[in-house]
């Protein structure tokens, strides 16, 4: 099934056809075989079609011959994909011991799981990069986990099925981060879900509340001197948040994303409260550093789920650099010592937006 594909752009099967000797591998050193461009007004076809490329010589015994004209799927292809980051390829794509040990095996790989025969593929395959001694070890993954699929009228999402809801039309009316949060919050992904659009405003609502939430705090924040150190943060504050990054951070490693949001979406309402005292007591310097690092934890527990909007919190917020790239948050509210707080441009927090 991997290795009887006809598809011109297929990554060639380096075999020649020769009447005389048979079958030939092609020497190691005319790897990898190249396939000619196709004409831009080329007919539908194969390998066979793309002109120049299926005559060669024998590289046995130098007679006329025929390359194969099957390619290997892209299931196939995609088995390296693992390997690939140690890869050098400012020196013809050769592995490094080092390069190799750095990056493999791999931690925590994850696939569709309809397509769970992948793990065999890289075993063999990592069995055989072991024997030619580019890999330490013959097993190139340590933990495997397949997501199920999005249903439609009970059948699986599917161009062949041709039950398939276009993700352009979505995101030009939602957005990306709504569309993965509605997503993400419809169901496990180790389990399939039947799509709908019906939590679609739900996701909406929440980043919303999210966004003005940053606005609200920052705006009620500065000027009270809330990126300096100070006082420990108001203790009922520091456990709410604490709490609610433990129970967010054990949801994600058991892959359970609704619980994850739903819990994002009851620290964005503990928030809020403190976001409406911090507005009333607006000389309380304590508070306000206190409500910006738990909103910081907010943008960061956030982040996997809708990256754009995350970044933006963060910035408002006055994090430092990248919220991808920030450290993961601890249960713990540590007062914020650096980080300058951005003004709102007008209008630019309001629900509309």
């Amino acid at each position: 099934w991997l290795v009887s594909r006809q598809r011109a752009w297929g990554t060639p099967i380096p075999i020649v056809h020769c009447h005389a000797c048979g079958e030939v591998p092609v020497p190691d050193d005319a790897l990898p075989v190249l396939v000619p461009a196709r004409p831009p007004n080329a007919g539908p076809g194969g390998l066979a079609a793309v002109p120049g490329f299926a005559e060669t010589a024998c590289p046995r015994c130098g007679a006329s011959a025929r390359r194969e004209t099957d390619t290997l799927d892209c299931y196939f292809d995609v088995v390296w994909c693992f390997i690939g980051c140690a890869a050098r390829l400012d020196d013809g794509f050769r592995f490094r011991a080092a390069d190799v040990a750095h990056w493999m095996p791999v931690d925590w790989f994850h696939n569709g799981l309809d397509s769970f025969f992948y793990m065999h593929l890289y075993r063999f395959i990592g069995r055989v990069l072991h024997e030619m001694g580019i890999l330490a070890g013959p097993e190139p993954i340590r933990r495997y986990v397949g997501h199920d699929a999005i249903l439609l009228a009970g059948r699986k999402m599917s161009k062949h099925h041709g039950n398939t809801v276009s993700p352009d039309d979505v995101l030009d009316r939602v957005g990306a981060d709504v569309l993965r949060v509605h997503v993400l919050a419809a169901a496990n992904p180790l389990k399939s879900v039947e799509w709908s659009s019906a939590g679609i405003e739900r996701a909406q609502r929440l980043l919303a509340d999210a966004w003005v939430l940053a606005c609200r705090i920052a705006a009620a924040a500065r000027g009270n001197d809330a990126d300096g150190t100070g006082d420990e943060p108001p203790p009922a504050l520091e456990k709410n948040v604490g709490r609610s990054v433990r129970r967010i951070t054990a949801f994600l490693e058991r892959y359970q994303y609704g619980g994850c949001l739903q819990e994002i979406q009851a620290l964005v309402e503990r928030l809020a409260d403190a976001a409406a005292r911090l507005e009333q007591r607006p000389g309380d310097v304590r508070l306000a550093r206190a409500a910006i690092a738990a909103a910081r934890r907010l943008a960061l527990v956030l982040a996997p789920f809708a990256p754009h909007l995350a970044e933006e919190m963060w910035e408002r917020l006055g994090g430092t650099g990248l919220a991808a790239l920030a450290p993961w948050p601890d249960d713990a509210i540590t007062p914020p010592a650096s980080g300058s707080l951005r003004a709102p441009a007008p209008d630019a927090c309001a629900r509309s937006a």
